[in-house]
């Protein structure tokens, strides 16, 4: 078996195409092929591999808005997320509480107290302390 040499700029790379390849992935390699842009994308998609260890991907609920992605794809918008998401993982966010509170009666049996949602926001100014400081760090 020989020991394959390290790729440098400007090498060609060739490979085969899987035997399993369906007709519709076979006639989008021979469209691109002839378009001349299968290198573009091969690189374009190494591009993503390698930036992909910096990005995060969650789903939605619901679809969003055109005005919605408009916000979402705003890179201040954008850092700004990413800087909540990270403290989110570090756990460097102050603990809120978003369940039902429990009250205890005489009896010690606690009981479910409901709760508006804004009343459980206004529970503690440490996450508006949090966003503004996210805030600030973004020079926004």
């Amino acid at each position: 078996m020989s020991k394959s040499k390290a790729k440098k700029r400007g090498d060609v790379i060739g490979f085969r195409i899987p035997l399993s390849i369906s007709d519709e992935e076979l006639a989008m390699i021979n469209q691109l092929h002839s378009s001349k842009q299968t290198g573009v994308i091969f690189f374009d998609k190494i591009k993503d591999l390698v930036n992909a260890r910096n990005r995060l991907t969650l789903p939605l609920d619901s679809p969003l808005s055109p005005q919605e992605e408009e916000k979402l794809n705003n890179p201040i918008v954008q850092k700004m997320l990413a800087n909540i998401c990270i403290a989110l993982l570090r756990e460097e966010v102050p603990s809120i509480s978003m369940g039902t509170p429990q009250v205890l009666t005489s009896s010690d049996q606690p009981i479910e107290q409901e709760m508006s949602f804004d009343e459980k926001w206004d529970e503690s100014d440490e996450l508006d302390d949090f966003l503004e400081q996210s805030l600030d760090e973004l020079d926004i």
